[in-house]
C-alpha cells in the first residue's frame, strides 16, 4: 500500500448502525484526502455477520474514492471481504502471519500501549501502530500524556505511529507535534461535528 495512512477511522456499531456509519464515512471523505484514510471495522460486540456486512458496505464507498478498509483482529474476516489489511491486537497473530494470509500488499497495523509493544511491532514488520491512550479516554486506563508519548514514539522512528485515545480538534495538533504521524479515532468521527476537524485534516 503505497500511500501513507494518516487517519484511521475506527467503527463502532454499538453506537451507530451500518447505514449511519456509511453516511459518516462519506461525510469524512468530503473533508480530507481519501488516500490517507483507512476505515477500521472493529465492533468486537457485533456478530461476524454484521462485521462482514459493514466491511463490505464501507469498501463499496471507500475504494471508489481512494480510501481503504481494514478489519480489526479477524484476519479471516479481512480475507473473506478482500479488505486492504488488518489491525492486530497485542495478542493476535503476528504481522508476518497476517501478511501470509492477506498478501504482500496488505496493510498491517498493530495496537500498542508501551515500549515492548512498539518494539515487537517494529521487529515483526508492521506497517504502522496505534499508540494509546494518549489523552483521557473512557475505559482505557491512565493516559500516556504527551511527554511519554513523544519518548515512546522517538524510540521507533521507522514506524508510522497513529495517536489514539481522547484526540479531538483542540489537542490533535499537540499529538502531531509530539511525533504522531497520524491520528486514530472512534467517537471523534462517528458523533462529533466533522467540520471542526477541517483545519486538522488539512495537516494530514
Amino acid at each position: 500500500m503505497s500511500d501513507p495512512v494518516r487517519l484511521l477511522a475506527i467503527s463502532d456499531l454499538v453506537g451507530l448502525d451500518e447505514s449511519g456509519t456509511v453516511r459518516r464515512a462519506n461525510a469524512l471523505l468530503d473533508l480530507i484526502d481519501p488516500r490517507v484514510v483507512v476505515f477500521g471495522v472493529r465492533d468486537h460486540d457485533a456478530s461476524v455477520g454484521r462485521r462482514v456486512a459493514l466491511a463490505r458496505a464501507l469498501i463499496a464507498v471507500a475504494r471508489p474514492r481512494g480510501a481503504r478498509v481494514i478489519v480489526h483482529d479477524r484476519v479471516d474476516v479481512a480475507h473473506a471481504v478482500e479488505a486492504d489489511g488488518v489491525q492486530l491486537g497485542e495478542r493476535s497473530i503476528d504481522a508476518a502471519g497476517a501478511r501470509a494470509i492477506l498478501g504482500k500488499g496488505a496493510w498491517i497495523g498493530r495496537s500498542c500501549h508501551d515500549e515492548a509493544g512498539l518494539r515487537a511491532a517494529m521487529a515483526e514488520g508492521a506497517d504502522a501502530v496505534t499508540l494509546s491512550p494518549l489523552f483521557v479516554s473512557p475505559g482505557k486506563g491512565a493516559p500516556l500524556g504527551l511527554e511519554r508519548f513523544a519518548r515512546l514514539r522517538a524510540g521507533v522512528p521507522q514506524l508510522d505511529v497513529l495517536a489514539l485515545g481522547g484526540v479531538d480538534p483542540n489537542n490533535a495538533g499537540d499529538a502531531l507535534a509530539a511525533g504522531a504521524t497520524g491520528l486514530a479515532m472512534i467517537r471523534a468521527w462517528l458523533i462529533a461535528d466533522l467540520r471542526a476537524w477541517t483545519p486538522v485534516f488539512a495537516r494530514l
